[in-house]
This record gives structure tokens, C-alpha cells and sequence, in this order.
């Protein structure tokens, strides 16, 4: 199949021509800038590294240069930009892009702009493919594929894991820094991000109490695994909404007086040693969401937890046994998770038991159980 547009260009028997564009002046309070596009049109295009993306920017581009950002309206979140732009009308779009010093974005409506005022230009795909729907009207562009799933596009608005994930921000800095000469090569190589990275997590060991303003109001994980202190959790429980995490039963009369502030309770095991029936079908009753997670090897010990707790929410976790030969090289993480406990804040469990702070990476058993967490790079 060929691109789109010539398709219609041909069915409706005329030949292609350039567009004409019109543009309504918007004021811009800076000389020199680059412009990035965030809104998206489905699920399946919705990129999460963008935050990471502005970093290295802001690493690699002259201060004088600013970063707009076109935004959907109604997006709210700040990425580290210089100016977000959510209401403009079509032909403002059109001023701003046409000014920019280059454009980055998901293909969409604005690589189209880009294109027709040849400004450069990095398209990232993720349900469908540069050669149905890449910029056309200029060669001044570079497009990022992400790892399909059998070499083809979905075309779906919705994908269980969206294969965009796999566009790391570091490409987008290589493909840059290919086209424009203000652009310096990124300043890291990306091994890794885990497919949960974008997710921010706050974990809290309850072997202290207190409300700090990063935590008042939020929703925390209670590591009752790491500590075991039912009067601790009944502090955070008043006042914060807690998932629980344990290996051990809570009473049930401290889950009935706060079930409406526990979304969920769940029991890691590794060799059994689940809630009996009872204790479960009784948080049932009360309401409370809860999951059993065996790390319990494959075999008859795992069936018999299975056919056991055949009514009850359960899956097996896998632990990894060594560590993955493409990440060897990494050096240094990111995290949107943090673990707080009374001797400080960490971004692993690994590094809670080290009580070290930095973000180098440990290669242990522990912190690749956390790895879907995690943000993986090579300082260069």
C-alpha cells in the first residue's frame, strides 16, 4: 500500500500538489526555539518519555534556545518546557511551527505542518507506519520506528503494551542532532526502560510515621514485607488511601474500621504460606480488593497453590536468576518509584537494604525484581 494521501490522490483523479497554509501571528517570548508536539490521538500514540526527552534537550541545546510545547488543552502535567501552548487555533499552529528551529512529535497533523514548511523534522510512529502517513512535502526529516510486533503496525488505537515504548528518548537526541547542528548528541545511552517506569510509586517501609508534604494526600504502598507494624499502618491509614503490601494476615477488625481508605491488599509469597479461605472470603465480604503473588517454582507444589486458591485472584511471579546481557553496561537508573522508610529515601529495595541514596545501579537479585520500574542508561 502506498501513502495515504497519494491514495486519495489518485481515486479522486487529480495529482498532488503542495498546501497552502495560513497562519494567524502568536507571540513568542523567545528568539530562537524548538517546538514538540505531545498531544496524541489514541492510546496506542501516547509517548511517556517525553519528560526524559526535555531533559537531555535542555543537556544538549545552547539556554537561548527555548522549548514550546503544543499541548492538548486540557493537559495540565508540566514537562520542563519553556512554554505549553494548548489553545491555539489551526493557523497559530501554523505561525509557530513555521518558526521553529525544529519539530519533534508523534505523526499526527503537526509532522504535516513541519513538513510543508520544511522545518526539521522527527516523526515518531507507533499503530501505523511512515510509509502510509509520513511527512511528504520535505526530505528534511528523520523517522523513529518502534519494535513492532511481527513487523507490521497494528493500526489499532489501542494496544495492550504500545510498541511506541520502544522509541527511547536517546533516539530521538541521535536523530536530532543528525539534522540540526545546535542539537549535541545525548549525553546517555538508554539499556532499558521497564514497562511501568512512567508510573510514579511512593512505597513506604512503616517503621516510622511521618506526613511530609510529598505524602500528604497521596495514594502509598505499605510495605508491611520489609516491617510488619500494624500501629504504624494504622497511622498512615488515617491519613492517606494505602495499598498493603504483605506476607502476613492484617486483622480484620483494623481493615473493617479503614476498607475505605485500602484499595487493595496483596500477599507476596514465595513458598506458600497464603491466608487460609476464611480470612479471605471475610475480606471479600468487607469489600476490600485483595491478590495472592507465588513466586512458588513451576510444578506440583504451583498446581496445588492454584487449584487451592482457584477462587481467589492469584498469579505467579517469575524472579529472574541472573542478570540480562544487554543491560551489562548500564551504570545509572531513573525511578518514579520511592521507597521512604525512617533512614531516609531510596529508589530500590536494593538500595534501601545498601542504605545507599545514589542512583548507580546494583546488580542484584533484588533490583531485578523492581526492573519494570526502572530506567536504564550508560553515562557517555
Amino acid at each position: 500500500m502506498s501513502h495515504l494521501i497519494q491514495e486519495y490522490s489518485k481515486h479522486c483523479g487529480v495529482e498532488l500538489g503542495f498546501p497552502i497554509l495560513g497562519e494567524h501571528f502568536f507571540p513568542i517570548n523567545a528568539e530562537e526555539y524548538i517546538t514538540i508536539d505531545t498531544s496524541n490521538s489514541s492510546q496506542a500514540s501516547e509517548y511517556p518519555y517525553w519528560r526524559e526527552v526535555v531533559s537531555l534537550l535542555r543537556e544538549s541545546m545552547s539556554p537561548q534556545i527555548k522549548i514550546i510545547r503544543i499541548v492538548h488543552p486540557e493537559e495540565t502535567r508540566a514537562i520542563g518546557e519553556d512554554l505549553a501552548l494548548g489553545s491555539l487555533t489551526i493557523k497559530q499552529v501554523n505561525y509557530v511551527i513555521s518558526n521553529s528551529l525544529a519539530h519533534v512529535c508523534v505523526y499526527g497533523f503537526s509532522h504535516h505542518i513541519a513538513s510543508a514548511y520544511n522545518v526539521p523534522l522527527v516523526t515518531m510512529y507507533s499503530n501505523n507506519a511512515p510509509e502510509y502517513c509520513g511527512p511528504i512535502w520535505s526530505t528534511n526529516f528523520i523517522d523513529l520506528k518502534p519494535q513492532y510486533r511481527n513487523g507490521k503496525p497494528s493500526f489499532s488505537g489501542e494496544e495492550k503494551e504500545p510498541v511506541i515504548f520502544s522509541i527511547f528518548p536517546d533516539k530521538i537526541l541521535d536523530a536530532l542532532n543528525s539534522l540540526v547542528p545546535f542539537v549535541s548528541p545525548p549525553s546517555e545511552k538508554v539499556n532499558y526502560i521497564g514497562k511501568l517506569f512512567h508510573r510514579e510509586l511512593l512505597e513506604v517501609v512503616p517503621d516510622f510515621y511521618h506526613p511530609i508534604k510529598e505524602l500528604r494526600g497521596r495514594l502509598l504502598n505499605i510495605r508491611l514485607d520489609e516491617a510488619h507494624n500494624e500501629e504504624i499502618l494504622e497511622k498512615w491509614l488515617q491519613t492517606n488511601r494505602c495499598s498493603i503490601i504483605t506476607q502476613k494476615t492484617v486483622p480484620l477488625e483494623l481493615i473493617s474500621k479503614y476498607r475505605r481508605n485500602i484499595p487493595c491488599v496483596n500477599f507476596f509469597c514465595e513458598t506458600g504460606g497464603f491466608p487460609d479461605e476464611e480470612y479471605l472470603n471475610s475480606l471479600r465480604a468487607l469489600g476490600v480488593a485483595f491478590k495472592l503473588y507465588s513466586a512458588t517454582p513451576d510444578g506440583e507444589e504451583l498446581r496445588n497453590e492454584i487449584n487451592k486458591y482457584f477462587d481467589f485472584p492469584f498469579e505467579r511471579i517469575e524472579l529472574p536468576e541472573k542478570w540480562p546481557e544487554d543491560m551489562e553496561k548500564a551504570t545509572h537508573f531513573k525511578s518514579k518509584k520511592k521507597i521512604f522508610c525512617k533512614n531516609g529515601i531510596f529508589l530500590s529495595k536494593a538500595h534501601l537494604k545498601a542504605l545507599d541514596r545514589s542512583n548507580k545501579v546494583i546488580k542484584s537479585l533484588d533490583f531485578l525484581k523492581e526492573l519494570d520500574h526502572f530506567y536504564l542508561y550508560e553515562q557517555k
